[in-house]
């Protein structure tokens, strides 16, 4: 009979998945392009104002500064008199290094006879002349008056934009007259060339009228209303004449700019502040931020609706799982529920009822199992009982281990105690596997702590572990060994190697080395066996790693082996030599060159880091 096509579950489960996805990344895209535009301007935004404020802030103390210098040669000098004063421009030339002219003028027309001019020359000196003094009539305009009626004015000196500060002073004999500065407005500004935006911004100062009085020397001079016309930003031109702070985007040079724009209020001018729209985007740290908890909190709403789908498709596998659990209970006469789709519930349905009908052929041969299953379960919680039981350790030692079990019980064991100053540890691999190896484990665990305890030498521990197990051994059964003593006020290791994989050392600059002594027989095999011991000194720093063959012998899909290799490069990539860190990683590598598989055989890790005191 031919199958009708039917709906997979499937299917219907990876286009809600999908559905979900892109609703959810929907919205995301939508957050970051709304959060990201206003975040960027506000960031650049509040970068410029606070350039914008120290620049102002450095102007006015400059201003004030030149305000002061008539008060300041009062103080010093005294009343005025026409000596005085004609030798004055010169003197305050030299004082001040950003003033190019200094003048006293008599009169309204400056031409007194006893008017002095000073003017310092390209060669830094200063030139003084008598009886005249500059006149007033290239005077742009006033920009600024103060209440000791000094003004500040713009005026052409040889074809260069300059500044004058005039003020008024009175001396002893009715004497009236003018002291005058004038520097260029380039100097004058000078300290604010090489304030920058980011990487290649800069900052120009215009009039209230938009004309360009400063820019940088690397920058052709920058046309205020040009920006403006260009980008179509009539209302942001009107915002910027009349004195108001804000910002915009403008073309130069065919490239997007950030413009930011605030009134020099005691000039009447206006500083503005330009960069490459492009840097402002790649320098927004916190936009990065901001970018990772709105996507944390997508895949959150993604998860969160992923499982809400899920549950709904899945709802009919909930009615098989209390199925299955009466067939568990023994209640195999449960009705199947009723389900008419065709699709892949449908074939589960079909499975159950031949499942049914052949369920008490299996009964016994699943009682006969569950009940194996139960005493190796039972013999693995046994055989962890063995283990060694958390230690208090001294500050400059460190120790973990680590026991991973197969899918049944195995003969991996590791031992460790401390007596005095003297870390007694072990660490073995018993042939052959089963309940015979972990009885046979559970024996040389028990003996070692017994021998141990009454012996400092490491031969002789293995030597009387050896006859009583070649003694007791009638099935051929052995133990592979590793027994040291680590004497922790020095770091010197007394050691004996009973057939087992050496250990390695890891040194502080993560230079690894195995502790390759000569290897005894292993334990078990030869009854009049006498073991031999090494001694070997731990630096400060070192780490001291003992495993089983289990590590390396470990296979993954291609039935390639886990290897020495592999489990030095572990270690180097370790984050620290500390041994929870060290083992994390080793195992971590383990995970993923066998893909999670299950384990073939048991293995074992014991690490100790050894610290001078």
């Amino acid at each position: 009979m031919e199958r009708q096509p039917f709906k997979s579950v499937t299917k219907r489960l990876i286009l809600s998945l999908l559905s979900a996805l892109f609703l959810t990344f929907s919205l995301l895209s939508a957050s970051i392009y709304l959060s990201s535009r206003k975040y960027i301007h506000d960031n650049a935004f509040n970068h410029a104002r606070n350039i914008s404020s120290n620049i102002l802030n450095t102007l006015d103390s400059r201003i004030l500064g030149v305000e002061q210098i008539p008060q300041a040669i009062h103080n010093f000098i005294g009343p005025y008199d026409y000596d005085k004063l004609r030798t004055l421009p010169s003197k305050i030339l030299s004082s001040y290094a950003y003033l190019d002219e200094c003048f006293v003028a008599f009169g309204d027309s400056g031409q007194s006879p006893h008017s002095s001019h000073a003017i310092r020359q390209s060669q830094g000196k200063v030139l003084h002349r008598l009886g005249s003094a500059p006149v007033f009539t290239h005077t742009t305009h006033v920009f600024r008056k103060n209440s000791q009626g000094g003004c500040w004015a713009f005026l052409n000196r040889n074809k260069k934009q300059c500044i004058c500060y005039c003020v008024p002073l009175s001396g002893s004999h009715g004497i009236h007259a003018t002291l005058g500065f004038i520097f260029r407005t380039d100097r004058f500004i000078n300290f604010a060339s090489n304030v920058k935006l980011y990487n290649s911004g800069h900052l120009f100062f215009t009039d209230c009228n938009g004309e360009t009085l400063y820019s940088p020397l690397s920058v052709k001079q920058d046309n205020i209303h040009e920006y403006f016309t260009h980008s179509g930003n009539e209302e942001c031109k009107k915002e910027f004449l009349k004195g108001k702070t804000g910002f915009t985007t403008v073309r130069r040079n065919n490239r997007k700019h950030f413009l930011f724009y605030t009134p020099v209020t005691n000039l009447n001018w206006r500083l503005s502040i330009i960069c490459p729209y492009n840097e402002i985007l790649i320098t927004s740290n916190k936009f990065y931020g901001l970018l990772l908890v709105i996507c944390g909190l997508s895949m959150l709403l993604l998860i969160v609706m992923t499982f809400i789908i899920a549950r709904q498709i899945s709802k009919p596998l909930k009615l098989f799982t209390g199925y299955a659990r009466n067939i568990k209970n023994g209640r195999t006469d449960s009705r199947i529920m009723s389900i008419t789709s065709n699709d892949e519930f449908g074939e589960l349905r079909d499975a159950f009822r031949y499942l049914q009908q052949n369920m008490n052929s299996y009964a016994e041969k699943l009682k006969v199992s569950e009940k194996i299953q139960s005493e190796i379960r039972l013999a693995q919680k046994l055989q962890q009982r063995f283990l060694p039981r958390p230690l208090q350790l001294p500050d400059n030692i460190e120790l973990r281990g680590e026991l991973r079990q197969s899918k049944s019980v195995g003969g991996d064991l590791y031992e460790y105690f401390l007596v005095n100053n003297l870390l007694y540890f072990a660490i073995g691999d018993v042939s052959g596997k089963g309940i015979p190896a972990a009885l046979y484990m559970a024996s040389v665990v028990k003996l070692f702590r017994y021998v141990a305890s009454k012996q400092t030498s490491t031969a002789h521990i293995c030597n009387t572990i050896n006859t009583y197990m070649s003694d007791n051994s009638d099935d051929d059964m052995y133990v592979t060994m590793f027994v040291g003593v680590l004497d922790i006020t020095t770091g010197e290791i007394t050691f004996t190697n009973a057939g087992h994989p050496e250990p390695l050392v890891v040194h502080p600059d993560r230079r690894i080395e195995p502790l390759k002594f000569y290897s005894d027989s292993p334990i078990g095999i030869l009854e009049n066996y006498s073991y031999n011991e090494y001694k070997y000194t731990l630096e400060d720093g070192a780490l001291l790693l003992l495993y089983t063959d289990g590590i390396t012998d470990a296979e993954d899909a291609r039935s390639q082996f886990y290897g020495k290799n592999r489990l030095t490069d572990n270690i180097r990539t370790s984050p620290s030599l500390h041994p929870e860190e060290v083992i994390d990683t080793i195992l971590e590598g383990l995970r993923k060159h066998t893909h999670d598989a299950e384990l073939s055989d048991d293995f074992t890790l014991l690490s100790i880091l050894y610290k001078k005191r």
